[in-house]
């Protein structure tokens, strides 16, 4: 109801400042078409500085119609207009015959279409921004959709069909992982996350697997500020249930993850070499609280994607009950939002429950 209340208020005002705006034009219209012009004495003078925006001028001016009648009318000017008026003490106004009270001080009559164009400008950022919160909401919610799907469908791939993302890094990446003792598995596109080209490769225990992933954005999300990122994953599975994983995406970690995945993010850009020993290190501190954990080995690809729906299916249940946490959101926007986030966090509440609902 807030949200419905501040954007239709916007609506309102601007159709009412649009009105207003449209009348004024057309009577400065008809005033440059039909007005007569004549010389009026300044009564009184005065001008003041609101709180808000820039000072106003106004003329008390005194004069005569063509048709003799008197007339006294309080003008506003410019600042230009203002001092003339004061040093000489008469000012030329430009008024209707019929309608002696629409008048204009100054040298010209100003066709004033300000107001008319400031209306449409606030009913457009209204709707406009109607329009950009309601697809915010749908957007959010739909990532966490993707996020709740336990069932992501994987298939081998040449990667000379992916020449849009930057090659040179997943050949750098084998390289590297082979001087450690990796072993390339398979080139993988996720087909529900058309564009996403991962190279798996597992290392020397035969249980912990390296992704490197090059996540290529739209022109538009660039536009926008958003940064391209070349991930590197390392994931070691246990036979306790537990995964103990290192990765240099560092936006991802700006979300939760169950206790069983054992979570440590890096800073976005860090190099292979130190990202593969701060999984080692990782690790060490894993079985040190996890005494006895048993690897759970990858052989095979088909090992490999079991391994990996496993840890797809963690993730999955876990949004399905969480959604999109305020505090999730708060990470991702960089801000605490006050009560806008609040709000925006609602509807993505909502939106996550009637997808539940549906899926029920």
């Amino acid at each position: 109801m807030k949200k419905v209340l501040v954007f239709s208020l916007g609506i309102i005002m601007g159709v009412m400042v649009t009105l207003y705006g449209y009348q004024e034009w057309q009577q400065s219209r008809q005033l440059a078409a039909e007005g007569e012009s004549t010389i009026a004495r300044v009564k009184h003078h005065y001008d003041y500085k609101p709180r808000k925006g820039s000072r106003r001028y106004y003329l008390v001016v005194a004069f005569e119609t063509e048709n003799k009648q008197a007339q006294s009318q309080t003008v506003s000017v410019n600042s230009a207009v203002y001092d003339a008026a004061v040093a000489s003490g008469t000012v030329t106004v430009h008024y209707l015959p019929s309608k002696p009270s629409l008048l204009q001080a100054g040298s010209n009559v100003e066709i004033k279409y300000g107001g008319f164009v400031g209306g449409l400008v606030m009913i457009g950022l209204a709707a406009g921004l109607w329009l950009i919160y309601s697809v915010t909401t749908r957007s959010i919610a739909k990532g966490v959709g993707v996020l709740c799907e336990a069932q992501l469908h994987r298939r081998r791939v040449d990667a000379q069909k992916f020449k849009r993302l930057d090659l040179s890094f997943y050949d750098y990446g084998r390289r590297e992982l082979e001087a450690h003792g990796f072993v390339f598995l398979e080139d993988t596109e996720i087909s529900t996350a058309k564009g996403i080209f991962i190279r798996w490769l597992v290392g020397p225990d035969g249980a912990t697997v390296a992704a490197l992933y090059h996540c290529k954005l739209p022109a538009w999300a660039r536009l926008l500020g958003a940064k391209e990122s070349k991930v590197v994953d390392f994931e070691t599975g246990f036979g306790d249930g537990y995964f103990a994983i290192t990765s240099n995406a560092e936006s991802a970690g700006k979300l939760d993850y169950p206790e069983v995945l054992d979570s440590t993010f890096l800073a976005e850009g860090t190099a292979l070499p130190l990202v593969l020993h701060a999984h080692e290190r990782h690790l060490s501190a894993f079985r040190e609280k996890h005494p006895g954990a048993e690897l759970t080995p990858i052989k095979t690809v088909e090992d490999l994607y079991r391994f990996q729906s496993e840890m797809d299916r963690i993730k999955a249940e876990h949004r399905q009950r969480t959604g999109l946490t305020k505090a999730e959101l708060q990470r991702i926007a960089g801000t605490d939002g006050g009560e806008a986030m609040n709000i925006l966090h609602q509807d993505v509440a909502k939106q996550h429950q009637k997808r539940n609902e549906k899926a029920a």
